[in-house]
């Protein structure tokens, strides 16, 4: 698959190892991320309404609409954090204004996922209709494909300006190209779900420190994707160099 053009700054493929480099990149912007977990927070508040007053089934696609845009903008601004860029609260509410309309695409798309998948579950619990196993399971798969893929797409929606079916490609593109650092991203949701368990009012502290190590891992698995791309394009010009001369 051949990487599309990114309309964006990437880090440098000098940087240190992702934790280094993320949690250099948190302490120096600490006050910052507080302040967007606690407008993440605010957004999500409709959202967690709506479900602890039943309406379970809604509350993801409103969360794509309150939830979203606020998450674009905070990736659209961790994005520039990691390349130690200096942001301020005027230009993270430039962000969210301006990745709105980004936000709520990507979002809509595992919100739709999320209310197909608990509306099938809700139906399976009928008896008589063991049938909805295998749309269930479908629908399980391709949620599993949506989450891994959301963990860079928003960076690729913003700072990449990707769009459509080659947004979602080249999502799924970087969770192939670093599954080591996916299964680590994984056992980070692991580890901070079991810390909310324990202590519920960490969570809305890490959004936004997450959002910093999604950044990181998006860019750095393009980084390596456009390393082996090159070095690829200069073992076929090699080649071909020497067949032309074989030929003489």
């Amino acid at each position: 698959m051949n990487l599309p053009q990114m309309a964006a700054v990437e880090p440098d493929a000098e940087h240190p190892q992702l934790p280094i480099w993320v949690g250099r990149t948190i302490w120096d912007n600490l006050f910052l991320l507080l302040v967007m977990d606690a407008v993440l927070f605010v957004g999500a508040i409709p959202a967690i309404a709506l479900s602890l007053l039943g309406g379970f089934l809604l509350a993801p696609l409103l969360a794509a609409l309150t939830l979203g845009p606020l998450w674009a903008g905070t990736i659209a601004v961790t994005d520039r954090l990691i390349q130690d860029e200096a942001v301020s609260l005027r230009k993270f509410a430039k962000s969210v204004r301006c990745h709105a309309r980004h936000g709520i695409t990507v979002s809509v798309v595992p919100a739709l996922v999320v209310t197909a998948l608990a509306a099938l579950a809700i139906l399976q619990v009928r008896p008589n209709e063991k049938w909805l196993f295998i749309p269930l399971f479908v629908n399980g798969t391709v949620l599993t494909l949506v989450f891994l893929a959301g963990f860079s797409a928003f960076s690729l929606a913003t700072t990449g300006n990707l769009r459509g079916r080659t947004l979602w490609r080249v999502s799924i593109m970087v969770v192939v190209t670093s599954p080591v650092i996916t299964l680590g991203t994984l056992g980070i949701f692991v580890i901070m779900g079991f810390l909310v368990s324990w202590v519920p009012g960490l969570l809305p502290l890490f959004p936004a420190l997450l959002a910093v190590h999604l950044s990181a891992y998006t860019w750095g698995a393009i980084s390596r994707w456009k390393e082996k791309e090159q070095h690829r394009d200069t073992l076929g010009r090699d080649r071909q160099a020497e067949g032309r001369n074989l030929e003489v």
